[in-house]
């Protein structure tokens, strides 16, 4: 069986490791230059449950199966969370706001601890302005997606797969309603079925097939610092900061992009956000900034992605959505078992495509 996975980002990686460990035969093209070229590439790499919410109950238990598929990564592949760390403190602008997070979130299955001033002080000594009650996820991840996208590709090229780069899909060929191959620049690449994994950019691919799809796109700033000294040990959350520390060093935040104007664009924002680096984290010593990007992630309404194959079109597959770096390796084990054997996971239920 002949398989083209468009799209090296999270998702795409991930399914076409498993695709390729499952013995077919799998070429990758991603648009860009090299792995994670896209949004994954400006991820900030947190793997959590905090974020979703309880309420909605198939988004929450997709994310909790999706969560606790995390927990077995370092035992099958050790190698692609090396670097990863563990942990994270999260707060809100009250401590009623905070424990009322904890409450909901522990009653729905998150395994979260209310933490006082004394802990977090032990679990973050270098914290300067502690709140007095903090959400401590000691399962969290800390992790670089561009590495674990590097991984999964560089496992699925050792299991028979082909990666291609610089090769963007301008049409998914389609004949007799069945879809047959892709056509990048003047070549056309023919395969048995077609992967859709493309993120954001997937929505004009399958616009002539899937015009309802409802996919959209949310901007997120990642910035990056160098760091004189490590000081941060988890990912810490508050009101006015998202961070983490790599093991080398490196200080990752995260914040939501509001416009391009001089006060709430990128650089505006990365100025704010390296005052209250420096503000919280003293003990970093010296740092600076050494980028910040823009990212576009691509969202549904709902919450759920969409994974499945395209009603009305065979061997036309679809797997896009957020939050892609926590969902991956679960979408691409259910997504492999239904494109190589037909077996829907009842998770996907919710994440199915329309015509």
């Amino acid at each position: 069986m002949k398989i083209i996975v468009i799209g090296g980002g999270i998702f795409g990686a991930s399914i076409a490791c498993r695709l390729a460990m499952a013995g077919t035969d799998v070429t990758v093209v991603e648009a860009g230059p090299e792995p994670a070229s896209g949004v994954t590439g400006l991820a900030f790499g947190w793997v959590n449950l905090i974020h979703s919410d309880p309420q909605h109950k198939a988004s929450y238990a997709l994310r909790q199966a999706a969560f606790a598929e995390w927990q077995d990564v370092p035992q099958e592949f050790p190698d692609a969370v090396r670097s990863a760390r563990r942990g994270s403190l999260l707060w809100k602008s009250s401590a009623q706001a905070t424990e009322h997070l904890v409450s909901n979130q522990s009653a729905a299955g998150t395994y979260v601890r209310l933490v006082e001033r004394t802990e977090i002080a032990r679990l973050e000594p270098d914290l300067h302005e502690a709140p007095d009650v903090a959400a401590y996820l000691p399962d969290d991840f800390a992790l670089s997606p561009r590495e674990v996208v590097r991984f999964f590709l560089a496992k699925a090229e050792a299991d028979g797969a082909r990666l291609r780069y610089n090769s963007p899909v301008s049409d998914i060929l389609v004949e007799a309603g069945r879809a047959v191959g892709v056509r990048i620049g003047s070549e056309q690449l023919a395969a048995d079925i077609m992967v859709v994994a493309g993120g954001a950019g997937s929505a004009n691919l399958l616009l002539r097939h899937v015009p309802s799809l409802g996919l959209r796109t949310s901007p997120t700033i990642l910035m990056r610092f160098a760091a004189e000294h490590q000081a941060i040990r988890q990912i810490v959350c508050g009101p006015d900061l998202e961070v983490r520390q790599t093991l080398d060093g490196e200080v990752f935040s995260a914040e939501g992009y509001i416009d391009d104007t001089p006060l709430n664009g990128p650089q505006a924002i990365a100025r704010q956000v390296h005052a209250n680096i420096i503000r919280q984290f003293p003990g970093l010593g010296q740092i600076h900034l050494r980028s910040v990007d823009v990212g576009y992630r691509p969202m549904l309404d709902d919450g759920m992605p969409r994974v499945g194959f395209v009603p009305g079109v065979e061997k036309l597959y679809v797997a896009v959505g957020h939050p892609g770096v926590i969902l991956a390796p679960l979408v691409a084990r259910l997504a492999a078992r239904e494109i190589m054997a037909g077996e829907r996971s009842s998770l996907l239920s919710a994440a199915s495509l329309t015509p």
